[in-house]
């Protein structure tokens, strides 16, 4: 019932209020003139990112390469306060919290996502 209570309250908001702002927008207008250059740059990086999405995923073999960077990945550095010392911690050493999992994402959904 609130659902529809807001729904509703927002269209009649905007059918009061857009006889309010037509004329804002009304009156003489011109045409631009087509922006050739801002159109290839576009181009050119949609391009750019399309092959090097296609160049990773030929590099990647297997699940295991993609969720571990090919085992690369042997844990992280970090500086805390108060002293700001550069501490290693190995990876088998990390913990990951989640709340929910869904499709064996090691992401999982944040306590704090409501606050966004």
């Amino acid at each position: 019932m609130s659902r529809i209570k807001t729904v509703l309250s927002a269209a009649l908001l905007a059918a009061l209020s857009s006889p309010a702002l037509a004329d804002a927008i009304s009156g003489a207008t011109e045409k631009q003139a087509t922006n050739y250059h801002a159109i290839a740059m576009f181009g050119f990086f949609v391009l750019l990112t399309l092959g090097i999405t296609y160049w990773a995923a030929k590099r990647t073999r297997s699940a295991a390469q993609f969720y571990t960077a090919g085992g690369g990945i042997t844990g992280f550095q970090q500086q805390a306060p108060p002293h700001y010392e550069l501490t290693d911690i190995p990876i088998e050493k990390l913990l990951l919290y989640r709340t929910r999992s869904e499709k064996n994402n090691p992401e999982g959904r944040s306590i704090l996502r409501q606050a966004w």
